[in-house]
């Protein structure tokens, strides 16, 4: 029987999402990285679940994203409201920029393969275009204008490399936003380790500080 995801399984899910980032992956390769998470997680002891597949986890995933984005647009609707501050919070805002900073280079990349294919052609057909003007002009007049044509030739040129100057300055633009964020992320990464390391050690000290009460107490009863 079905059971729904409990908020332990909901946090542990999105932990493993953000350290594995399958959202982020190709179209194609996309469900055997959720596999591997949803595998990831049931061989952790402390994960409730016992059976998951990647399809049921990247399930819940988008549903826990779609929810969050809505709670975000509602937040930001009404004044004086504040968010809740939670790690499941925190961690679904860390993905959403993710996924939408992944997104806008994806567009990036693919608006500048249209603009170099554009300027391609550009050059192409008026390289065909002058060349049939030459050929006819030619034909007609016995000798092709060719001062006209080689001033043309040239301003196409110089034209070309203004623009492909210009998409080369925005490509390291976006190179350099690129590098700078994930630097940020893995900052942000190295922190939240830290961050669970110290809680791991202080339960450590809790168990051992326990057992040794324990002890103490019954040495007393004794």
């Amino acid at each position: 029987m079905r059971r729904n995801f409990s908020d332990e399984e909901d946090l542990a899910l999105l932990r493993q999402a953000l350290g594995d980032r399958p959202f982020l992956q190709p179209r194609g390769g996309i469900l055997a990285k959720w596999d591997a998470l949803a595998a990831t997680l049931v061989a952790d002891e402390s994960f409730p679940r016992d059976k998951l597949s990647g399809k049921t986890a990247s399930g819940r995933f988008d549903k826990l994203l779609k929810a969050h984005r809505e709670q975000a647009i509602e937040a930001a609707a009404l004044s004086g409201v504040s968010e809740d501050e939670s790690e499941k919070t925190t961690i679904l805002d860390e993905i959403v920029t993710l996924i939408d900073d992944h997104a806008a280079s994806v567009a990036a990349a693919k608006e500048s393969d249209r603009r170099k294919r554009e300027r391609e052609e550009e050059a192409s057909l008026t390289a065909r275009r002058l060349a049939m003007e030459t050929l006819r002009e030619g034909s007609e007049e016995g000798s092709p204008p060719k001062k006209r044509k080689d001033t043309e030739l040239k301003e196409l040129l110089i034209s070309l490399k203004e623009k492909e100057a210009a998409e080369k300055r925005a490509e390291r633009e976006e190179m350099a936003l690129q590098r700078a964020q994930e630097r940020m992320e893995d900052r942000a990464e190295a922190a939240r380790a830290r961050q669970e390391a110290n809680e791991h050690m202080l339960q450590l000290v809790g168990a051992v500080t326990n057992s040794i009460l324990a002890i103490i107490n019954a040495q007393k009863a004794t």
